[in-house]
Formats: C-alpha cells, sequence, structure tokens
C-alpha cells in the first residue's frame, strides 16, 4: 500500500494541475518528505524519460523481495497437502 501510495504521490506532482517541482531536486525532497512519515524502509527509483534526469533513494540497499517468498512457501504447501 504504502508503495501504491508513493506512485500516487509522484504522479501527482508529475501529472496533475497541482504545482509541479520546479526541478528534481525540489521532487527528490517532496519524496523524502512523505517517505519519512511513514513506517518502514524504502528504496526509490525514478527517471523522468523525456530528460533522462534520475532520482535513486537508497540505491545501494538490500531489501528482502517479498515476492520470493511465494515459491518456496507454496512448494511446501504442496507438499504437505500431497
Amino acid at each position: 500500500m504504502r508503495f501504491l501510495f508513493l506512485i500516487f504521490f509522484v504522479s501527482s506532482i508529475l501529472v496533475s494541475g497541482c504545482k509541479r517541482p520546479a526541478g528534481l531536486h525540489e521532487l527528490q525532497e517532496g519524496i523524502l518528505r512523505v517517505l519519512k512519515s511513514q513506517k518502514g524502509e524504502f528504496a526509490v527509483a525514478f527517471r523522468d524519460l523525456s530528460t533522462g534526469d534520475s532520482i535513486f533513494l537508497n540505491a545501494r540497499e538490500a531489501f528482502h523481495a517479498a515476492s520470493t517468498m511465494k515459491t518456496p512457501l507454496m512448494i511446501e504447501i504442496y507438499r504437505q497437502a500431497a
């Protein structure tokens, strides 16, 4: 849910009629403000496709991908069910 909130936040800044950040720095500051108000650790990768400019926050941090747990979990569930 937090990921979707962040996507919505960035999208609303870039697409909607609200005041757009003057530059990448302002966008990064806005993202950091939102993330600081949330629990957890986040990484953000953003690239402006028209200019090639990008923002990478916590890009070198290692995060466990929750989706990688689904396969072994389902294997065990099916094993026990059999």
